[in-house]
């Protein structure tokens, strides 16, 4: 997704409530100063007050295309209805731009930090590109409420 501004977000109600131990985020095809560098990852059981589940600062992807995968601590796992990426900034561009978001559930141990294990049940798979064509691929989205809203 290609916008104007260094910051933004992008939020989803699942069908029910589920648990979100993974997630990734790929970067885009072009300039790797729009990189998403910093985020919240956030859920909420009325899409009003919000949770933040995971926090990233100084984070960095050195190709294009590339997918990092993050755990959610076990700490601040819990079941949501709604959930939300918060861009929080980029790599310095006056845009900022990410091909694909995934948000995996729970089902499976992971592990805290880098080396994930993705489980295999996929809660939303938000596939940003090409074109800036928005797409959403989720078997447990209730609806196709993505406010992409960049500031």
């Amino acid at each position: 997704n290609l916008t104007s501004g260094s910051s933004g977000f992008v939020r989803f109600a699942l069908k029910n409530p589920a648990t979100a131990v993974v997630y990734s985020i790929t970067s885009a095809n072009d300039e790797p100063g729009r990189d998403p560098a910093g985020w919240m990852l956030q859920g909420s059981d009325d899409g009003e007050e919000w949770v933040t589940l995971d926090t990233r600062e100084g984070i960095s992807f050195s190709e294009r295309y590339q997918t990092r995968s993050f755990a959610i601590a076990k700490s601040t796992q819990a079941s949501y209805l709604w959930y939300q990426l918060v861009i929080t900034s980029n790599q310095g561009a006056s845009l900022m731009q990410y091909a694909d978001l995934d948000i995996y559930a729970s089902g499976e141990n992971t592990p805290n930090g880098e080396a994930v294990q993705k489980p295999s049940n996929i809660l939303c798979h938000l596939f940003l590109e090409p074109f800036h064509y928005k797409h959403l691929h989720c078997k447990y989205v209730k609806y196709y409420i993505l406010l992409f809203e960049f500031q």
